[in-house]
């Protein structure tokens, strides 16, 4: 995945393959973010079979007044692929996210921006970009 040069990159942060975080500026209390993380499967589902029988489910639980903004079909490095944005609070924080759900050889690549409701705007082009340039050898 490629990003821009003045983001933060940590690996196997948090449970995810790799975080990638915004640049730091003064007063921010929460670094944008985007990380990747993987599940292998037990069969292969498409995206859109992952994200409305596991992954929404999930969502709906952990994050209080779960609200999906969109929902659409989009294709990355040659697959299908699903791209949800919504909002919600967790640990008492408005955030809103946007994530990509990729499936290959029953491997799901789920790739998360992550930011608060008010400064998701701020890097969703950069988000964009690099989910778009994922790579999966």
């Amino acid at each position: 995945m490629q990003y821009p040069v003045d983001w933060e990159v940590q690996e196997n942060a948090y449970g995810s393959l790799a975080m990638f975080l915004s640049p730091q500026t003064t007063g921010d209390t929460f670094r944008e973010f985007v990380a990747i993380v993987t599940e292998t499967l037990p069969v292969d589902i498409s995206a859109d079979e992952y994200y409305t029988q596991l992954a929404k489910p999930q969502m709906e639980e952990a994050i209080q007044n779960f609200k999906e903004i969109s929902n659409e079909n989009i294709t990355i490095d040659g697959v299908a692929a699903k791209k949800i944005v919504y909002e919600g609070t967790q640990s008492n924080y408005n955030l809103k996210r946007k994530q990509v759900v990729l499936i290959k050889n029953k491997m799901a690549y789920i790739i998360n921006y992550s930011a608060f409701a008010d400064t998701f705007a701020s890097f969703s082009t950069v988000a964009d970009d690099m989910m778009n340039s994922l790579a999966i050898k």
